[in-house]
């Protein structure tokens, strides 16, 4: 039977015509890069339902600039340093645009927002990396209109789910990265990441939120007697915003594998046990125009796999190289 309240067409059209130009120089232990690219976007979206709303139909065009560039300084065979920065967007994906309302459960609903803008990220980046291995970096990050998914109320029995521009988010962080060998048969992998996000509210329901994290990730390979390699690995993040609305746990895992390979390493035999002490989970507290919700969850992230793999192909062909093209941003934008 026909549902006027639950059905609808919502039609989208977009069309991008971007350009761009690069150009590199090196002069002696200097090389500089710059570019620009140009993008021009008109899109459309109509919504047909039995049921009329406000905001039926949003059209755009708008044209923007994206600037990029660096400079890298070879300061002797082990030393180098760089200065990059670029300005890039991101745009919403289709699903956030459909203003039709659908119903999630009970007492929750998803609603679109054809008035969603892009989000548009400033990035600058200071490196140092040396003997090619020890690599440090600071950088500073500007997001401006950035977007998050908010729970909104309606009285007392109806909530949504609704994606807005809500903020301006500036991201310090400091990287440290570092690859090295214990001794013939142990080698690590080693990362820090300290950082600080500050979401400054452009909406009077939205919070301003300012929260320092930490994020750690190292890597063990060991090379056993009679060619089996053991790998251990894990990662740990502390308290954090995410989405710019949820005040987050710290949550990490532990990770384990065994490898040998046999019949002149073209089959590989791997067994593997992924977040051991089930630390994934995540639990966090959001709170937007008075409203407080408090939210967890998680999935089968503790596993046990073991994989069989031959290799036909012959080692001496060199793998075809892998090219991105736009289709990437694509299915990232239908959820693909």
């Amino acid at each position: 039977m026909l549902d006027p309240n639950r059905t609808n067409q919502f039609v989208y059209e977009e069309n991008v015509n971007a350009g761009y130009i690069n150009y590199n120089l090196t002069l002696k232990k200097f090389n500089f890069q710059a570019g620009l690219r140009v993008e021009n976007t008109v899109s459309d979206g109509q919504l047909y339902a039995l049921v009329p709303s406000n905001n039926q139909q949003v059209k755009r065009n708008y044209t923007d600039f994206f600037p990029s560039g660096g400079v890298t300084y070879q300061m002797n065979p082990k030393n180098s340093l760089a200065l990059t920065y670029s300005k890039r967007i991101e745009r919403p994906n289709y699903q956030s645009l459909n203003p039709f309302e659908y119903q999630l459960d009970e007492l929750s609903f998803f609603k679109g927002n054809p008035f969603l803008k892009p989000q548009y990220t400033d990035n600058i980046k200071l490196s140092h990396t040396f003997n090619y291995k020890l690599n440090t970096s600071f950088t500073y990050t500007y997001i401006n209109d950035f977007f998050a998914q908010v729970i909104e109320y309606t009285g007392t029995s109806r909530s949504f789910l609704n994606t807005k521009n809500v903020a301006n988010q500036q991201v310090l962080n400091i990287g440290i990265s570092y690859p090295f060998d214990v001794n013939s048969w142990w080698s690590v992998y080693a990362s820090v990441n300290a950082f600080q996000s500050k979401y400054i509210s452009t909406d009077p329901s939205f919070t301003s939120v300012t929260q320092e994290t930490l994020n750690l990730y190292g890597q063990n390979n060991f090379k056993l007697p009679a060619g089996f390699n053991l790998e251990i690995s894990g990662w740990y993040n502390s308290p954090s915003v995410w989405g710019g609305t949820f005040r987050t746990k710290s949550i990490g895992s532990l990770d384990a594998a065994i490898q040998k390979q046999f019949l002149k390493k073209k089959l590989t035999a791997r067994l593997a046990v992924s977040d051991i002490f089930y630390t994934s989970t995540w639990y966090g507290i959001t709170n937007v125009s008075g409203f407080r919700n408090q939210a967890n969850g998680g999935n089968d992230s503790r596993q046990v796999r073991f994989n069989l793999s031959y290799n036909f192909g012959n080692d001496a062909v060199k793998k075809s190289r892998e090219r991105k093209t736009g289709l990437e941003d694509e299915k990232k934008r239908i959820g693909g």
